[in-house]
């Protein structure tokens, strides 16, 4: 059985413990547990070193976690086997025309109460770009404005929910891949709330707002998208 990265405690922080809901609990041939700590599989603590100063301009050398408040001075860029962790609360200012781009993995999750919010000083920024290559990538209770896309995706089954993403070019440009967007609400931007570019692209699109857009609310570049593409419950005015 394929275990997705959402059914373990937090890969993110080195916890591959399975959740109580997680069907792997019950999912070998004795009706217990599979993977590492099945048929009472124990391990030491594994644990990744996290440098707490950011990086501000290129590619991280190491993992890093950023809290506070972070000024970046141009693109930064996650390559394997590097990642980045993003604490609830962390504010990411964000200089003109400059990227965040995961080439690897990063965990960007806020809280209801303290979300991680970007923001544009002196001109529109590039946004957050997840290409091709990257792992399953969260982006969680985060508020994003002032970029060209806030969100763009390319690839993968990564989870964009519960965030605000307002005053960008396009919310969220689905470029290819299967990704989870849901409960964000995307207002105010000058083209498109949601754009999917690609006929392969198969995003599931649930329990969003979206209103107040320049553009189209939903817009596809293409009308021939297989059915695996899901667009359920959402407000598009």
């Amino acid at each position: 059985m394929l275990i997705g990265h959402f059914e373990y405690l937090n890969p993110y922080l080195d916890d591959w413990r399975l959740t109580e809901t997680s069907p792997s609990k019950t999912a070998s041939s004795a009706d217990g547990e599979i993977g590492v700590y099945g048929n009472g599989g124990e391990l030491s603590q594994y644990s990744s070193d996290f440098s707490t100063t950011p990086t501000t301009e290129g590619a991280l050398t190491q993992n890093e976690r950023w809290s506070g408040e972070i000024v970046l001075t141009g693109s930064v860029t996650v390559d394997w086997p590097q990642r980045l962790l993003i604490d609830p609360g962390t504010r990411i200012v964000m200089p003109a025309k400059a990227k965040l781009v995961i080439n690897s993995l990063a965990h960007i999750v806020g809280t209801v109460v303290s979300p991680i919010i970007f923001e544009a000083d002196n001109g529109q920024w590039g946004g957050i770009e997840i290409k091709s290559t990257a792992s399953v990538t969260a982006i969680r209770h985060t508020q994003i404005s002032g970029a060209t896309n806030c969100i763009y995706l390319e690839g993968g089954a990564h989870e964009i929910s519960h965030n605000i993403l307002q005053g960008c070019s396009n919310g969220i440009y689905v470029n290819t891949g299967a990704p989870l967007l849901d409960n964000n609400l995307i207002v105010e931007n000058s083209g498109y709330g949601i754009y999917i570019y690609n006929s392969n692209a198969n995003p599931k699109i649930r329990y969003n707002t979206i209103d107040q857009n320049g553009g189209i609310g939903l817009g596809s570049r293409g009308y021939n998208h297989s059915s695996a593409m899901v667009v359920q419950n959402n407000i598009i005015t």
